[in-house]
């Protein structure tokens, strides 16, 4: 009885998070530093890096609730963060990530050809 209730509440509360983990290896072209919370894609908290013309970009997601951490670097002084728990999604396109903070909030993340962040919303481009 116990085991299942647990198991209840470890489901509910779940994110149903598009992005996988290949496709992030794919996007960021390199691996994650894990911490190894939770042997787990899903359920650790993986960090992925980009550098180009020095800046740095900095992303981190721990898939199953929906956290994310964005970062950016000008050489060592930091430009840019945001955070947020159990965003509503995130998806992976060829050439950009998109973070769905909420129905009407947006994050696109492009690398190429160069760094770009772009925080949008609804009815906006």
């Amino acid at each position: 009885m116990i085991k299942i209730m647990v198991l209840t509440m470890i489901s509910n509360n779940l994110r149903d998070i598009t992005v996988t983990e290949d496709e992030l290896l794919i996007f960021f072209e390199s691996e994650p530093e894990r911490a190894n919370y939770d042997p787990v894609w899903l359920f650790d908290d993986s960090v992925y890096r980009y550098e180009f013309n020095n800046i740095k970009l900095s992303f981190s997601i721990i898939p199953n609730v929906g956290d994310i951490r964005l970062i950016l670097f000008h050489h060592e002084n930091m430009i840019y963060e945001f955070n947020a728990m159990s965003v509503k999604d995130v998806k992976c396109f060829s050439d950009m990530l998109t973070i769905y903070i909420n129905h009407n909030e947006f994050i696109d993340v492009i690398l190429q050809p160069s760094i770009r962040v772009k925080h949008r919303y609804k009815g906006t481009n």
